[in-house]
């Protein structure tokens, strides 16, 4: 199964869910991004966002019962309810997983031999240490995620969901 993550690899949230983000506020304050995060209008980010390397289309070609989409959320009544909305709206077939914040994607579906599209350099990480096949979506193709980590792992990179994933993990 390829489960391919949502914000930063189908759609660039980033700039229009920042755009009232408080600059005087840390990045690394869990808490206040979570709460930010929870109180957010999700249908206007998601109009707002930017599809990355057509992949609407890229999903739309994929075999829905080999491949699925498995996205963090912060709220399951605003965030959640606005990403199914969305992707049905576009005719996206694959089955949609939320994954509550506070835990990790593999707690939620078995990675073991599964591949992870993913722009997280942790999540890959940790993706890989539950026996799954991690690619590193690198949109800017620079080997750095969004949140500034290296990949260190020397993950496999791609800039498409659809890309054909190694065998073996590195």
């Amino acid at each position: 199964m390829r489960y391919i993550d949502f914000d930063g690899v189908i759609l660039d949230t980033k700039e229009p869910l920042f755009e009232n983000w408080d600059r005087n506020v840390s990045k690394n304050d869990e808490e206040k991004i979570v709460e930010y995060m929870k109180l957010q209008n999700w249908r206007h980010i998601l109009m707002e966002a930017k599809e990355i390397n057509d992949s609407l289309h890229k999903l739309r070609e994929m075999d829905p019962q080999k491949s699925a989409i498995i996205t963090k959320v912060h709220s399951f009544e605003n965030e959640a309810v606005a990403k199914l909305e969305y992707l049905r709206g576009k005719d996206i077939k694959q089955s949609i997983i939320f994954v509550p914040h506070f835990l990790e994607k593999a707690d939620i579906v078995n990675a073991k031999n599964n591949i992870l599209v993913d722009d997280s350099l942790m999540n890959l990480k940790i993706w890989e240490e539950a026996g799954g096949y991690p690619i590193f979506f690198d949109m800017d193709f620079d080997g750095i995620d969004p949140y500034g980590y290296a990949n260190t792992y020397l993950y496999q990179k791609t800039r498409y969901i659809d890309a054909k994933a190694r065998t073996k993990n590195r």
